[in-house]
């Protein structure tokens, strides 16, 4: 676009990068060739330029030209080149109000009040030579040296002059809702210097109280407060405003064109006025309705109501909420070669604001692995997305146009239509949040204390939340886990961990400029819907929670309801998707726990259950922690939920009987590895003191109790292991600043621990190989989770990466000839090696088979290895041979409310 431009601007200007894009235009910083200055330069979005017309916009546009006040932006150039309509302003240093609110949030009352008397003074030059600026907000008011300079006068109405009744064919909306007046918000498109005076004083009103007069979670809902609720007393929310500024806002806010003040210049001195009241208060407050509306009658309100209805209906932008609209449930099958691939860690599934596409997780290029795939609601065949391999969490932008998505740490960005590149905008994330109509992406960082960081969906800077971040154990409060930001970019929901269980999780909202937080509900997972309903997990992952919910105060509106919809959950996300609309399309939950199997699975990927009659709960809500088997091959222990937490269970694999439970002490017992005795499993605990998994047992697998502490830390342990020869303990923890590390200590209490894996890298899983020579593990230390083989236990006589082009999940074969891992294709791929004087060598490398129906942990090995390496004990996903089919519902909100009694 920039050669474009440039192309058809030569010898004029030269562009040298964008500098931001609004609802409008998009906006350049270029060189003004002719006068050796720097110039910002507006043009035109193409759909508008093609609705307004050239001619009749820079005749518009003219009568603007001519403002000349020392707070007033002015105009020095526009035109139109090669179907581009432009105008040129100088280029300013400095920031907009809207940057400083959103650093500050409040100004000094002092600081308020000059900046409106300012902005005032620039309004009333205007309005005199009968110009009315139509959009004044904060994001149009620069702040130059400390001085308000006006931007923008009079290009809404010249847009709306030059495109007349065809503005509403561009879906593009003039105006910005928390700053229209009533009669704009009604669609009223006769406006005069009131609206601004109105304007303005939402804006002293935002940098006083430090939110706009009338908030909402969408458009709708803040243009019908603006036409029927009384504003709150700034004075209600912060004691220093003076009662004659309160006065002059309340004045200038009034709903009827007639009570504001005629001008700007009244405004302005009623500021200065500290005798100033409002006329007519004690008149006007004795005339509210009993149910707290405001003055208008009621006819008046309907008719204002109805108007914004028909104004809003009229914009693709501002949808209005379906009322009374059908709900419709269908099945959703997949032709051969499209199926939905349900992943084992982060979303499959995005559906886009207007709920027409759907994005999903799909076969791969060469059914290896899987990409990305876009449906639309009216097509039976689905479009694969390019450059989308192993992408994971997709995320729709809020206009539905492009798509986010997480490949291992890095974030990408793509358009949806189109053959183009996907962008790379951040690396180093755990994992993708959302993408919040304030242009950010919101991601977790890949180190501790994982911060909540945003990125510009365009790619920039990435801008840490210093309040959202872990503060000791992973596992401990403040340790931030998924989150949905609300519309405006101000506030989010997010999940946080309340202790070290990892089921004991809290939904708090978070202001995500202070880090004020305001706790909601338990429970995990919020989806905030545009309907004005927040949507979340039990805390256990099993089943769905709702409510009515206040987006502005942050609190729930009505008693959670359960949802009859059950929505499968994998380790990490919900198995589903809302869009703004209110549409919800879900990967139905599985109809018997006992239909998720253990199974042997060998090199070709055939697999066979273990026993079809042993149904595992999942322990952690939905997260399986681990099974091993013995050396002998003949038993094999998992982890299992059970009613008084995760448990340990051991089955046998030479006749029918059923399993035996093994740890009965603490609540959470996980990731079992067997001792060397075969006698004998290690495994991690939230013993002692410990919320979280702190400790390492050693339990006999006969019964009868005896079981011995091998290691206590102050710092959750994710797994552990005894060496072969019963020396040594190898663990792997998480939970500081410096990133998840691994140690190794003797088990008699002798020497200082050794450092395996330490630093800002995140290490995931460990093993070591039989003969306890040599250590396996992951690590991202390369920028992408990479395989590693270190000699055990002198460590740092080498290392060497073993994996290609990324790797997961590393399990020993029984020999030591091989190491098994998931490379970033979703295969299955094993590693051959040597050992020669000290020196590892990589052999080959063999892709096995495609793990798409196979659970995986991202951060532990889920399976084991069989004794002659032929065949893997795995858990699968769903009954073998089972299908992937999707539930759509068309206006689902229009079912929650009514479940919910119509709120």
């Amino acid at each position: 676009m920039i050669d474009r431009l440039n192309a058809a601007l030569e010898g004029r200007y030269r562009i040298e990068r964008e500098l931001g894009e609004g609802g409008m235009a998009t906006v350049y910083l270029a060189e003004d060739l002719k006068h050796s200055r720097r110039v910002a330069i507006k043009v035109l979005k193409p759909e508008l330029s093609a609705v307004v017309g050239g001619e009749r916009f820079l005749s518009e546009i003219a009568t603007t030209a001519n403002l000349q006040h020392p707070h007033i932006l002015p105009l020095h150039d526009s035109g139109a080149v090669d179907n581009f309509l432009f105008y040129v302003m100088p280029y300013v240093e400095g920031q907009t109000l809207r940057d400083l609110l959103t650093q500050e949030r409040q100004l000094p009352v002092e600081q308020a009040i000059r900046i409106a008397r300012k902005v005032a003074g620039a309004l009333e030059h205007a309005h005199g030579k009968g110009i009315v600026h139509r959009d004044i907000k904060p994001a149009n008011i620069l702040i130059t040296d400390g001085e308000p300079l006006v931007a923008d006068f009079g290009i809404s109405l010249a847009v709306t002059e030059a495109g007349g009744g065809r503005m509403t064919e561009t879906g593009l909306s003039l105006g910005t809702p928390h700053y229209m007046s009533p009669e704009q918000a009604s669609g009223d498109r006769t406006l005069d210097r009131r609206s601004d005076v109105y304007a303005l004083g939402c804006v002293l009103y935002e940098m006083l109280t430090g939110e706009p007069p009338h908030g909402g979670p969408t458009a709708q809902s803040v243009l019908a407060k603006i036409l029927t609720d009384e504003v709150r007393p700034a004075r209600e929310l912060r004691r220093s405003v003076p009662e004659n500024v309160e006065a002059a806002l309340q004045t200038a806010l009034e709903k009827v064109t007639a009570d504001r003040f005629a001008s700007a210049r009244e405004f302005a001195a009623a500021l200065d006025d500290p005798g100033y009241r409002r006329p007519g208060a004690d008149l006007q407050d004795e005339s509210r309705t009993t149910a707290g509306g405001s003055r208008l009658g009621m006819a008046a309100v309907a008719g204002l109501v109805l108007g914004v209805i028909v104004a809003v209906a009229s914009s693709s932008v501002w949808a209005p909420s379906p009322a009374q609209q059908t709900v419709f449930r269908a099945a959703i099958d997949f032709p051969d070669g499209q199926a939905l691939s349900p992943l084992p860690f982060g979303s499959s599934l995005a559906l886009s604001p207007d709920g027409e596409t759907l994005v999903y997780t799909g076969p791969g290029e060469g059914n290896t692995g899987w990409r990305l795939w876009a449906r639309r609601a009216d097509e039976l065949r689905a479009t694969p997305l390019p450059e989308t391999s192993q992408a994971v969490t997709p995320t729709f932008s809020p206009d539905g146009q492009s798509v986010a998505f997480q490949v291992e740490s890095r974030v990408f960005v793509r358009a949806l239509e189109g053959s183009g590149p996907s962008r790379q905008v951040a690396e180093n994330v755990s994992e993708l949040h959302d993408w919040s109509d304030d242009g950010f992406l919101y991601v977790s960082s890949n180190t501790t204390p994982f911060p909540v960081l945003r990125v510009p969906a365009s790619g920039g800077v990435v801008e840490e939340l210093p309040w959202m971040a872990s503060t000791g154990s992973s596992m401990s409060l403040n340790t931030w886990g998924r989150g949905d930001v609300l519309p405006g970019g101000r506030v989010g929901v997010w999940e946080r961990y309340r202790s070290g269980n990892i089921t004991d999780i809290e939904i708090v909202g978070v202001d995500l400029v202070t880090g004020d937080t305001t706790f909601i509900a338990p429970g995990r997972a919020p989806t905030f819907l545009e309907s004005g309903h927040l949507i979340w997990m039990e805390q256990d992952g099993q089943g769905l929670r709702a409510a009515a919910f206040d987006a502005d105060r942050l609190r729930l509106l009505s008693d959670p309801i359960s949802l009859e919809e059950a929505p499968r959950a994998n380790s990490s996300s919900l198995q589903g998707a809302f869009s703004a609309n209110g549409d919800f399309v879900y990967l139905p939950e599985l109809t018997d726990a006992r239909e998720q199997q253990l199974l042997w699975v060998d090199r070709n990927g055939n697999d066979t259950p273990i026993d079809p009659g042993w149904g595992l709960e999942p322990a952690g809500g939905g997260a399986w922690n681990g099974t091993a088997l013995s050396g002998d091959g003949t038993r094999l222990v998992a982890t299992a939920g059970t009613d008084d937490g995760s448990q340990i269970w051991m089955k046998s694999l030479t006749d029918d009987s059923p399993p035996t439970r093994i740890t009965f002490d603490r609540n959470y017992n996980a990731r079992p590895q067997w001792a060397p005795d075969d006698e004998s499993i290690t495994y991690i605990s939230n013993g002692g003191d410990c919320t979280f998994p702190c400790e390492v047992w050693l339990e006999p697998v006969g019964g009868g109790g005896g079981g011995r502490l091998l290691l206590s830390k102050d710092r959750e342990i994710e797994e552990a292991l005894v060496s072969p020869d019963g020396e040594w303990i190898v663990y792997r923890m998480g939970g500081t600043s410096t990133g998840r590390d691994i140690y190794a200590e003797r088990i008699d209490g002798t020497g200082e621990p050794i450092e395996i894996a330490t630093g800002e890298a995140n290490q995931r899983t460990i093993d070591l190989s039989p003969d306890g020579r040599w250590l396996v593990y992951v690590s991202n230390e390369t920028g992408g989770d990479e395989l590693f083989v270190v000699p055990f236990p002198d460590v740092d006589r080498g290392r060497w990466q073993i994996s290609e082009d990324g790797g997961l999940n590393a399990r020993w074969s029984r020999d030591g000839t091989e190491v098994f891992y998931t490379d970033l294709s979703g295969m299955l791929t094993s590693a051959r090696l040597s050992f020669v004087d000290g020196l590892v060598r990589v052999l080959n490398h063999e892709s096995l088979f495609a793990l798409d129906q196979i659970y995986l942990d991202p951060n532990h090995t889920s399976f084991d290895v069989g004794l002659t390496g032929e065949r893997f004990l795995m858990y699968s996903l769903a009954a073998p041979g089972a299908e992937a089919r999707l539930v759509w519902v068309r206006n689902w909100a229009e079912a929650l409310k009514e479940q919910l009694g119509g709120r």
